[in-house]
């Protein structure tokens, strides 16, 4: 029995050395700075946001699973969902929170851009963006004050010429 262990032993250890596993992203996750103030702030409170609504889900299946007393009330049930509420939002603003907002930041802006270079160039994209909003809007408040303005002249025109006729609106 002992050399069938051995054997055994010997075989696992030659198929755990033959196989190379490769990680996208070291075990221990704070092993790599974070660089969090690159990350853009909206992109941040999205991640929160998920984070916050998977604690919500998590602590009302928990509160479920809580025997009932007899005196169920409206406001019992309104508090009992403040209290959730507060609570979610307490995991997902702390630094480590359930470790979802990591992984969706990690995703929606991977490590490799969390530098100063893509942060500014980011920024840029983001004011380049807002301006020719901006523009665009001016451009349609030009026109609509355009239309406007045409409108009203024809009917300056025609009160003119309905007075010079002797018509009156009265």
């Amino acid at each position: 029995m002992d050399s069938a262990d051995t054997t055994m032993d010997g075989c696992l250890d030659k198929v755990n050395n033959s196989q190379k596993f490769y990680r996208t992203q070291p075990k221990n996750n704070k092993a790599l700075p974070a660089n969090r103030h690159f990350i853009p702030d909206e992109m941040k409170k999205v991640a929160e946001s998920y984070e916050k609504q998977f604690a919500q889900f998590l602590l009302k299946e928990f509160h479920k699973s809580i025997p009932k007393s007899q005196g169920e009330s409206t406001a019992k049930d309104i508090y009992e969902g403040w209290m959730i509420n507060e609570q979610s939002d307490a995991i997902s603003k702390s630094r480590d929170g359930l470790g979802i907002k990591d992984l969706i930041l990690d995703e929606v802006f991977p490590r490799k851009y969390r530098n100063e270079a893509a942060y500014n160039s980011f920024l840029q994209a983001r004011a380049n963006q807002a301006l020719q909003a901006q523009r665009a809007y001016k451009q349609t408040q030009m026109k609509e004050n355009e239309f406007d303005s045409a409108r009203i002249k024809p009917k300056a025109g025609l009160e003119i010429n309905e007075a010079r006729k002797g018509v009156s609106h009265e």
